[in-house]
């Protein structure tokens, strides 16, 4: 059953990730980009995504929407969520 709680969701799947790839554990701050400042790679985001698709039951990321930076792709996540329910 997909999680009603996006941003405790994708917050636990960031630091398992996080954690696999044997970096230190850190805090994602919603001004940093999850290439750039977080350390991922495409492949870790294209993991992130799917893992937050089968949690959240969404993929927001395939009707186009963007994110420049984590808070963003909480959002993204936040506002397709809430469009699932109505």
């Amino acid at each position: 059953m997909p999680s009603t709680e996006p941003r405790s969701t994708i917050d636990r799947e960031v630091h398992a990730l996080l954690a696999r790839k044997g970096g230190p554990a850190r805090t994602v701050r919603d001004s940093d980009h999850l290439l750039r400042d977080v350390g991922f790679d495409s492949l870790d985001v294209a993991e992130l995504v799917t893992r937050l698709e089968l949690a959240l039951g969404v993929d927001p990321f395939a009707e186009g929407a963007t994110a420049r930076d984590y808070g963003e792709f909480v959002a993204v996540y936040r506002d397709a969520v809430r469009d699932r329910r109505g």
